[in-house]
């Protein structure tokens, strides 16, 4: 059983193509704010579920993402394998099929590979032909983390809120798994990398 968590707020022209991918795959829960009301109207489209907060500007935050993060893990009914998914990732279809086959230690961190498309164009064309992108070795970024429940019990917030942007609360809790498992696959990241830690631009 697994259960996707996305922050999205103003991701909405990588959402709309994302999700329309992924939700096939697995569940999705999206985590938004009250004023985006597109995504939630893109989450009502393709069936995810969609939980509104705004508990990511508390306390003055600029975009304060692991307690947004918790409140979409705290949505969820009797979760096992929780995978932390970035709005502008792309699942391939055989994802659920390499998982199957791989080893997954309840106590390791499951990480991926990604291959970068930089803009829209590179991503038709990656639809074309499939020979385009740069492939990143996986590090346990927080474009793709998955872990299971149980390395957390009885505890209430699992991800680190000690961050006030979304920079460095993913290397975090990465940094809480001793081993990491990496899956024989590769998930497409649409769009540029280290951007928007401070909310969308």
């Amino acid at each position: 059983k697994i259960d996707a968590i996305v922050v999205s707020v103003d991701y909405n022209d990588f959402l709309e193509i994302t999700l329309k991918n992924n939700i096939n795959l697995i569940n999705i829960t999206v985590v938004t704010s009250s004023s985006d009301i597109i995504c939630q109207e893109i989450c009502k489209k393709y069936g995810a579920n969609c939980i509104i907060t705004e508990r990511m500007y508390e306390d003055g935050a600029i975009f304060n993402k692991g307690k947004a993060i918790n409140e979409g893990i705290k949505s969820l009914n009797n979760p096992e394998w929780i995978l932390l998914l970035d709005a502008d990732i792309y699942l391939l279809p055989d994802f659920l099929e390499v998982l199957k086959q791989t080893e997954t230690p309840l106590k390791n961190l499951i990480v991926c590979k990604r291959l970068i498309l930089d803009n829209y164009e590179l991503f038709l064309e990656w639809l074309d032909n499939k020979d385009v992108g740069r492939l990143e070795r996986a590090k346990g970024f927080g474009y793709f983390q998955m872990f299971n429940i149980k390395n957390f019990p009885k505890k209430s917030n699992i991800f680190p809120e000690n961050s006030n942007d979304a920079s460095w609360s993913d290397l975090t809790f990465r940094d809480s798994f001793k081993d990491e498992t990496e899956l024989n696959t590769t998930v497409l990241h649409l769009g540029q990398t280290c951007q928007n830690w401070e909310g969308r631009k």
